[in-house]
């Protein structure tokens, strides 16, 4: 899909091999279950921060990698390197990874004690909020760009850099709220996460009243980050709890 880009001008036929990038863009949350199968219950917490942070590095390098393309390369040129990486990452994972064929299911967690009343709502809410989590991190993905250039000013280079920063949070934060909820257990999750939820609403809010302040859009940038890097992998680790 990211080498087709660079054979079409045709907006529907880009807006179809979009779709198309679409239909395998769940990569991530393969990624999530499997290393939720091949680690044991009592760290899989510090487990997802860590594929939280790996995500984040990439949203990390990506964006500043693409910016500095853009800006001194051409904007052709992000899709080469968009379709190269693509095709090496998947042979590397095809020689790389071990099969988790023949693996015996981990007895079934603490969670699971519920009743199955509990247990019957417990997955459709959990699901809920992972989907309008995922909402909520990727909405103001799709015209952050724009919103750098018209209100902002930015170059290609420095919306990369804001861009990227929020991965930097996660990069950073992701593995110490991963330890952080293994030692407190499942049961702190109930605890912490609608707080959670509620720092990362407002500092959205505080995204609507910054203007055209770049260090203000940095800052917050970088806060948001801090509450992604919780409050995604919780989500997951109470669908493995409640699953």
């Amino acid at each position: 899909a990211q080498l087709a880009m660079l054979f079409t001008q045709d907006l529907v036929v880009i807006t179809l091999v979009r779709l198309v990038q679409g239909l395998f863009a769940g990569s991530v949350a393969a990624a999530q279950a499997y290393a939720l199968r091949m680690t044991q219950d009592n760290s899989h917490k510090w487990v997802l921060g860590k594929l939280q942070s790996a995500v984040a590095a990439g949203s990390l390098l990506g964006p500043l990698a693409g910016g500095a393309i853009a800006q001194y390369i051409n904007y052709n040129a992000l899709f080469w390197f968009g379709g190269v990486i693509c095709l090496a990452i998947g042979v590397m994972l095809l020689r790389v990874l071990p099969s988790d064929a023949g693996l015996s299911r981990q007895s079934k967690t603490r969670a699971v004690v519920q009743s199955p009343s509990t247990a019957m709502y417990a997955l459709p809410v959990i699901l809920l909020a992972i989907a309008t989590a995922q909402i909520a991190k990727r909405m103001p993905n799709t015209f952050f760009s724009l919103y750098t250039e018209s209100y902002l000013h930015a170059s290609p280079l420095m919306t990369g850099i804001l861009y990227a920063s929020t991965g930097v949070s996660i990069l950073l934060f992701a593995p110490m709220w991963g330890r952080f909820f293994d030692r407190k257990g499942d049961a702190a999750v109930a605890r912490y996460l609608p707080v959670i939820c509620l720092a990362a609403a407002l500092t959205q809010m505080m995204q609507a009243m910054i203007e055209s302040s770049l260090w203000g859009c940095l800052f917050v940038r970088l806060l948001w980050g801090v509450w992604l890097a919780a409050f995604l992998p919780l989500l997951f680790s109470q669908l493995k709890l409640s699953a």
